[in-house]
């Protein structure tokens, strides 16, 4: 192994640990955000999640909730798995995708904005037939009263996230960002 193959190397565990930390960071970014944009609420019969799947809602009183690791560990478990899913295609699907249809560098960051605006919709749509048909139940998304305006920011959002993800990606070295990606 020569010196350049050595440095290329490097530059390459270097790319893949900075790729490493921006994907733990944009998926505490999508956590905090579904938290916050839509919180567990305490109601006088106990908590609820206000954003989940299944087919029983837990309500456990408020100090169950604090208590209990494992009651907390149920009602955290949607949002864990839904920052998963938009950190996928916010740092992988929506960037794979861009790079395929589109070959030019100006305009990247719009391509990936929009590339991963229309996968979270197409979700959100999917998610929202799914519930509607009865094969599964959860919240909807685009069709009820209460979400799309949290939806709404958590599109934005981690739109823009991607995008600016791209970005950042492509800037720290475009011939090893090109290949490693």
């Amino acid at each position: 192994m020569n010196n350049h193959d050595a440095s290329t190397g490097r530059l390459h565990l270097k790319y893949r640990s900075f790729y490493s930390m921006i994907v733990g960071v944009y998926f505490l970014v999508a956590l905090w955000l579904l938290f916050r944009v839509s919180p567990i609420s305490e109601d006088g019969y106990g908590a609820m999640p206000t954003f989940h799947w299944g087919s029983h809602v837990l309500s456990p009183k408020a100090r169950e909730l604090e208590q209990n690791g494992s009651i907390r560990f149920q009602f955290s478990y949607p949002y864990w798995i839904a920052a998963s899913y938009l950190t996928l295609l916010g740092c992988g699907i929506s960037r794979w995708a861009t790079r395929l249809w589109w070959k030019r560098t100006s305009g990247l960051f719009l391509a990936t904005c929009a590339t991963n605006f229309l996968l979270v919709i197409t979700s959100a749509v999917i998610s929202d037939v799914g519930v509607t048909l009865h094969f599964w139940l959860g919240p909807r998304m685009l069709s009820s009263v209460y979400y799309p305006w949290p939806f709404e920011q958590v599109l934005i959002l981690t739109s823009l996230l991607s995008g600016i993800v791209e970005i950042v990606l492509g800037h720290l070295s475009p011939s090893i960002g090109s290949t490693v990606s």
